[in-house]
């Protein structure tokens, strides 16, 4: 059993002889019970339309939520399948065009969504949706997406956007490599899904916004992240990138 923590939540890495599975326990304080729900809602729908993604497994009476009474409150814990394969950096066009095709797989999937459990709505007040970067790569080249607590209805252009933002920051804005990748992405995409031009247009947009987010996430989660990269040479980092931004 391996132990991981995240920002939102304790994973539990548990093998068997037959499988490995991913034991989730979320914070307290941070999912209602409705809005695990709606998480593993998607995952299910999303699954029996073919996407490849970690999917919860049910309990022996049929459900999949365990409760925990601790001092903080009630906690909620979910066992996932294992996304087998390797998270890596996507660094070249061949993973770039895979990964787009995945990203419009599961935005084809999850056009008729619906859940009759609440989630907030991504909108001028509430910017943050699932973030496509958590995904594993098999050497056969099958990608499985896990890792949805961050998902709910919001722009399709932000999705999109956090892959440009993430190329950007892992090639070091290397602007002839970051063009390619993201070339490479689009072709992948478009290959299963219409990306319309006003969206292409709002990317840029959304990028800014990403980095606005991760921003503030560094201070108002610093005691669970970490605050020792969270100095002032980070600080000016970012703030010399909003002067020097042009999207608009």
């Amino acid at each position: 059993m391996e132990v991981h923590e995240r920002d939102a939540y304790f994973c539990d890495v548990l093998e068997t002889e037959e499988a490995k599975y991913i034991f989730r326990v979320y914070r307290a304080d941070r999912r209602r019970i409705s809005e695990i729900k709606f998480e593993l809602d998607l995952l299910k729908e999303l699954h029996v339309k073919g996407v490849n993604v970690s999917i919860p497994i049910a309990k022996k009476d049929g459900t999949f939520i365990n409760e925990f009474l601790v001092s903080e409150g009630m906690k909620y814990g979910v066992m996932f399948s294992f996304a087998e394969g390797d998270e890596k950096p996507i660094q070249t066009i061949e993973d770039s065009y895979l990964f787009g095709q995945a990203a419009a797989r599961i935005h084809h999937a999850a056009d008729s969504f619906s859940s009759k459990h609440e989630r907030e709505i991504l909108n001028l007040e509430y910017l943050i949706v699932k973030p496509l970067h958590n995904a594993s790569f098999t050497e056969d080249g099958k990608l499985t997406h896990y890792d949805f607590d961050i998902c709910g209805y919001g722009w399709r252009a932000y999705d999109i956007a956090e892959f440009r933002l993430a190329r950007e920051i892992h090639s070091r804005h290397n602007k002839d490599e970051v063009e390619q990748l993201w070339e490479a992405f689009l072709n992948g995409y478009r290959d299963i899904r219409h990306f319309s031009e006003n969206d292409l247009k709002a990317v840029p947009i959304f990028v800014v916004l990403r980095q606005f987010w991760l921003f503030g996430l560094c201070f108002s989660e610093a005691e669970l992240i970490g605050e020792a990269d969270f100095d002032n040479g980070f600080i000016d980092s970012k703030m010399d990138y909003f002067r020097n931004v042009d999207c608009v």
